[in-house]
């Protein structure tokens, strides 16, 4: 059991250290900026949060269960990688198609349709390969370093 809580541990550090950060910074940011600019960038990452967990498809996921059970390394990730990537093509060209409707629901605005091409690009470029990075980098090594890395 004590390995068991010791285990469950490892995998939480990283978020809970990003909560307390996240409840930290708030009041700081929050008095140099509006809470309506405020409310505009947490609408942004949601989206982008969002975004990224609807593009990985759960391939991410399944990469990281079969990594020590499949012989072929580079076959489970070129295959891990290539539908969300086809995926997120299409996605992204999509938000850039729609940009204005999708800046009017997000920001009540269509003056922040620059916005949804930011949010688009960083998906494929940014975040889509960091966290399939970061998936390999944590199956090869041990969860707690893995955390305290991206913490």
């Amino acid at each position: 059991m004590k390995t068991l809580i010791k285990r469950l541990m490892q995998f939480a550090i990283g978020s809970l250290g990003s909560a307390f950060l996240n409840l930290l910074t708030i009041p700081v940011v929050t008095y140099f900026i509006s809470p309506a600019e405020y409310g505009k960038t947490s609408m942004f990452m949601l989206a982008q949060t969002l975004l990224i967990c609807v593009i990985y498809l759960g391939f991410d996921q399944a990469f990281a269960r079969e990594f020590y059970d499949y012989a072929d390394k580079n076959k489970l990730f070129r295959t891990a990688i290539f539908i969300p990537l086809l995926f997120s093509i299409f996605v992204i060209t999509m938000m850039c198609i729609f940009a204005k409707p999708l800046s009017i629901f997000l920001f009540d605005s269509d003056n922040y349709y620059h916005a949804i091409y930011l949010i688009a690009c960083s998906t494929l470029f940014f975040n889509f390969l960091r966290d399939l990075s970061f998936c390999i980098f944590e199956c090869k090594i041990k969860h707690l370093s893995f955390h305290c890395l991206i913490f």
